[in-house]
């Protein structure tokens, strides 16, 4: 699957047609199913898009991004969380209902329920990002072994984050800098993965099992 999120203090500036090329970009990450999600609020607008690989429940119940039954939270979701049965028994047992047979649900819910806590709970490869409306935060996190990819860039005024480095870049032409200690650190002892920086100067990996 592939998520593409951005964040603009300014809603003129957050374009809703410029946001969906971007999301296109991500078409070949998730061939089945496309959907985003557009709020304004008093603080800025979100863009959250959402291109799916459907794995778990193919019906359309699956779709992302997915929101909360109270609509304080919304989540795009890239992976598969490996025990979201077991967690999903868990859940129903402190009397919470589901309406999907997803793990994308299952790990909303969770959220909801623990907070960042739900994070020791996962076995998994995952990327995700969360927003919630109730208290104007947004969450991403990555699975432990940083096998799903998140990268992002945190500009004044706006935060931008995906699956895949080009559609931030389509935001932000600017952000075409080389990084040059990256590139030499790849080229010549192979490192790239091992810190949050990128082959782009100001885009900055979210890192494994960092939130």
């Amino acid at each position: 699957c592939g998520i593409f999120v951005n964040f603009n203090k300014d809603n003129f500036s957050n374009k809703l047609e410029k946001n969906l090329k971007s999301l296109n970009l991500l078409d070949h990450r998730g061939p089945d199913d496309k959907g985003h999600l557009f709020f304004q609020e008093r603080y800025g607008s979100i863009f959250l898009g959402h291109t799916r690989l459907s794995i778990i429940d193919l019906s359309s119940n699956g779709k992302q991004p997915m929101t909360s039954f109270d609509n304080t939270l919304a989540i795009v979701f890239n992976g598969e969380i490996y025990n979201y049965r077991e967690l999903k028994e868990e859940l129903k047992n402190l009397g919470y209902q589901f309406k999907t047979e997803t793990d994308s649900e299952v790990l909303l819910i969770a959220w909801l329920h623990y907070g960042k806590s739900c994070l020791s709970k996962l076995m998994g490869m995952f990327a995700f990002l969360i927003y919630d409306r109730k208290n104007n935060k947004i969450f991403s996190a990555r699975d432990a072994f940083g096998i799903k990819p998140l990268y992002f860039y945190l500009g004044h005024n706006n935060f931008l984050c995906s699956s895949e480095i080009s559609p931030i870049i389509s935001q932000e032409k600017n952000l075409k800098s080389l990084n040059l200690q990256k590139s030499y650190d790849y080229l010549i002892h192979g490192a790239y993965d091992d810190e949050d920086q990128t082959f782009f100067k100001d885009i900055y990996h979210v890192k494994p099992a960092e939130f």
